[in-house]
């Protein structure tokens, strides 16, 4: 679309203000707000080595946006070889599967919510595996 007057001088304002913000934040003169720095990890959440994947009689959650195929298509999936799936990450999963769409985020924004308590459980002793989609994608069965 085309910006109208109003709306070029409102874009204008922000991006002026947007680089006076980050000249301060670069000269010391101002600390980042909280919420960029908050809950951030540069640490890997997924198993290293990544496990194999064994599907029959296993609970699976899935999260984050998948390159390979929709979410609908991904759960249809490890129905089919089966396993479980499950909204919501507890005691009793054993694979969080991480669409790898919106991974390259994670050192701003943090993992997200079901990535953070599967990390958690898996500290407290819990076997859970935390698998990218691709190790995911790449090792299900022809």
């Amino acid at each position: 679309g085309v910006l109208d007057a109003e709306e070029q001088g409102e874009l204008l304002t922000g991006m002026l203000d947007f680089v006076a913000m980050r000249q301060a934040v670069e000269s010391n003169a101002l600390m980042p707000p909280p919420q960029f720095t908050a809950n951030v990890s540069v640490d890997s959440p997924f198993d290293d080595p990544c496990p194999s994947v064994d599907h029959l009689g296993r609970v699976f959650v899935v999260t984050r946006d998948f390159a390979c195929a929709k979410r609908a298509q991904v759960v249809s999936r490890i129905e089919s070889l089966g396993g479980d799936v499950s909204n919501s990450v507890s005691k009793k999963i054993s694979y969080l599967i991480v669409g790898s769409l919106g991974c390259e985020l994670w050192k701003a924004e943090g993992y997200g919510t079901k990535i953070e308590k599967a990390v958690d459980l898996r500290r407290a002793g819990t076997p859970i595996h935390i698998v990218p989609e691709k190790h995911w994608f790449e090792n299900l069965p022809s």
